[in-house]
């Protein structure tokens, strides 16, 4: 649950934020870890189903809690910038084709993704503790993608919002950094948010800098090759830990609104969509 700060400075929103989120996977992993106890490794046939099932409802419940923390998020970052709140548009989570996608990926990581291991010559209990954590990073990053997508489906619904900015979570890789370095905004309609398993980056609404219509690349191996993959890890090497070339002078620090609390305002009444 996200909990509103006491007061309303970026930091403190995002804190917030990120605390809020941190809970809802703390919370789905140990519910998954119940949920993965249905799997009888000696007649995975016969408990996959009811095994499943359990593991969609807890996954789309847990991506309509994040698409609620999102919404919270967002009417507060809103009053920082605006002086009051903003439409929410939430993605459509309930949708057959959704619903269908998570079927197969969860079947896939699960209980093929065991006997997979097995017929590699995996012990079945090695390629059990194996097939969950796949599991758990899979259904992490369709959770976070629910609250991201609210984020950039309610910036490109809020009229006066240029798009949306990329924030790199703490200890974030060096391409993560790199993204939210750029300090770009994103065109809402036009761009998706690219997020690796385990990446605990935030999407925040904008409403001030340039637009840029381009997509956020993501390494798919089954595009990338092998000079490209180099080139980018050449290109990673020489950025430091904060993402930004080595031996590059910094920029000079800017004042930023977190350093006054905004008063209490009252919210613009939003409306959520589905």
């Amino acid at each position: 649950m996200y909990r509103r700060p006491k007061r309303l400075t970026q930091d403190l929103v995002l804190k917030g934020h990120k605390e809020a989120l941190d809970e809802l996977l703390a919370e789905l992993n140990r519910q998954m870890d119940v949920h993965w106890q249905l799997l009888d490794l000696d007649n995975l046939d016969a408990t996959r189903k009811d095994w499943l099932r359990h593991a969609v409802e807890t996954l789309t419940s847990h991506q309509g809690q994040a698409a609620d923390i999102a919404a919270e998020f967002c009417q507060d970052w809103a009053q920082i910038f605006t002086g009051q709140g903003m439409e929410i548009l939430k993605p459509g989570l309930q949708a057959a084709k959704v619903i269908h996608d998570a079927e197969q990926a969860l079947d896939a990581l699960g209980p093929a993704g065991i006997k997979a291991r097995v017929a590699k010559g995996i012990s079945p209990e090695a390629a059990s503790a194996q097939a969950l954590k796949a599991v758990k990073a899979a259904m992490e990053k369709r959770v976070l993608d629910a609250d991201r997508q609210t984020v950039i489906r309610s910036a490109a619904a809020d009229p006066s919002a240029k798009g949306w900015r990329r924030i790199a979570s703490p200890g974030a890789c060096k391409f993560c950094k790199m993204l939210a370095g750029r300090g770009e905004v994103y065109d809402a309609r036009s761009v998706r948010f690219a997020a690796h398993d385990n990446c605990r980056c935030q999407a925040v609404p904008a409403w001030g800098g340039r637009p840029v219509s381009v997509h956020q690349y993501i390494a798919s191996k089954a595009k990338i090759t092998k000079q490209e993959r180099q080139q980018l890890k050449d290109y990673l090497d020489a950025l430091d830990d904060g993402g930004t070339p080595k031996g590059a002078e910094p920029e000079p620090s800017r004042a930023t609104r977190t350093e006054e609390p905004l008063p209490p305002q009252s919210r613009r009444s939003s409306r959520h969509k589905e």
